[in-house]
């Protein structure tokens, strides 16, 4: 019944303002019986850590020892640097002429993977990708070579290219 109908005193059928009302029934959900986590549980925790478990070959560190016969072998050099993996490079099988150009794209290539190239001698050099130091033992009788800076090494080997 409305407002104004109740004022004026109106006659309204109140089974007409009434809707059927129905309860929405549910049905009772199940109980699921979980297990206690600890006493009755099939995986037991260890405080024992097994070392041999995670040595795998991924997680080893690789060392490239490459010894150039040609101005292609500078792309496999960075690639294996590339790669996170450590390069020792022989440069003696390369001609004078080309050396120079192997050092510079070579060291390029690791500055730009933020590695680092060491000299071991005037031919010789270690690439490290960014995730590896090289250091040295200065104590144990190493060549002046050895022992200089490492921009030593460029300017080093544009002279014994020539």
């Amino acid at each position: 019944m409305s407002f104004l109908d109740k004022l004026f005193g109106r006659d309204v059928d109140d089974s007409d303002i009434y809707e059927e009302y129905e309860d929405d029934y549910y049905e009772p959900e199940t109980e699921v019986m979980r297990q206690p986590v600890g006493a009755n549980s099939t995986k037991k925790s260890s405080r024992v850590v097994n070392f041999n478990q995670g040595s795998s070959v991924s997680n080893q560190h690789h060392v490239e020892i490459v010894e150039p016969q040609n101005m292609e072998s500078m792309w496999q050099i960075c690639d294996y640097v590339r790669e996170g993996k450590t390069v020792i490079c022989n440069i003696e099988s390369i001609s004078a002429e080309h050396r120079q150009r192997l050092v510079d794209f070579v060291t390029g290539a690791a500055y730009a993977l933020e590695g680092e190239i060491q000299p071991v001698s005037q031919l010789i050099f270690v690439f490290t990708p960014h995730s590896t130091r090289v250091s040295r033992d200065r104590g144990r009788g190493y060549d002046d070579y050895a022992l200089a800076s490492n921009n030593d090494y460029m300017r080093d080997a544009k002279v014994f290219a020539r």
